[in-house]
């Protein structure tokens, strides 16, 4: 199986939880032998020591599994929808600090960064990890 982590690629991923995640869940899916990972970044460059990464949309459209750690391309629906179209699972991973944010959002409306929630459709699966 496929998988791949789509996230905004930082130079901070050791001092911010939600970025070094995408890390930390790399190490995990490589752990099962049928899963091949690698990570999306916006702009191709390594992560982080051996974590295979790449920045091309073709090979994303070849992908099984799409894990969206905090890079979410909430203004890129065409996208999702041709992903949805080749039967490709998407799942949010909502984690660390946004978590509680967005939970303060939905009750308290104190945030304001939840504004447009038709991409949520496009998921399969909203993962939902505090810290």
């Amino acid at each position: 199986m496929k998988v791949t982590i789509f996230t905004k690629n930082r130079d901070n991923f050791s001092k911010n939880g939600a970025f070094s995640q995408a890390i930390f869940v790399y190490y995990c899916l490589q752990k099962i032998k049928e899963v091949q990972c690698k990570v999306y970044t916006n702009n191709g460059i390594p992560l982080y020591k051996d974590v295979k990464t790449y920045n091309d949309m073709n090979e994303l459209f070849q992908q099984d599994v799409i894990i969206f750690l905090n890079g979410f391309p909430s203004e890129q629906k065409e996208i999702l929808e041709q992903l949805k179209q080749k039967n490709i699972k998407l799942i949010f991973y909502n984690c660390g600090n946004y978590y509680y944010i967005f939970q303060e959002d939905l009750v308290f409306n104190s945030h304001k960064r939840i504004k447009n929630i038709d991409h949520y459709k496009f998921y399969n699966e909203y993962w939902s990890i505090p810290n």
